[in-house]
């Protein structure tokens, strides 16, 4: 077991499972799997809402809005963030998708 059975899972709703990997036993259910390893899941489809906005590589943004809803991080410090570590060109659309 390696969350804390109080701990906050967030996941995508997309599934990869590894091709030719078979040491490892992967759920049938992962929702009920991750339900039974800690009190707070949510599943999102961060991976289809940035296909619709047309960039997949925009996943992860939408991942991290979710979870600033569970960090309460001010807007202004992710703002801050967000400008020193994407490119200028790439600030605008990813700022506008967060902070949405």
């Amino acid at each position: 077991n390696w969350l804390k059975q109080d701990g906050f899972l967030l996941y995508d709703d997309l599934e990869i499972v590894p091709v030719g990997n078979s040491r490892h036993d992967y759920p049938a259910d992962l929702d009920s799997f991750f339900s039974s390893q800690t009190c707070r899941t949510d599943k999102t489809s961060a991976m289809a809402e940035a296909i619709r906005q047309g960039d997949a590589r925009m996943q992860n943004v939408f991942l991290l809005r979710r979870l600033n809803r569970e960090l309460h991080i001010s807007l202004q410090a992710w703002e801050k963030s967000f400008r020193e570590n994407f490119r200028p060109e790439a600030f605008e659309k990813n700022w506008e998708i967060f902070s949405s």
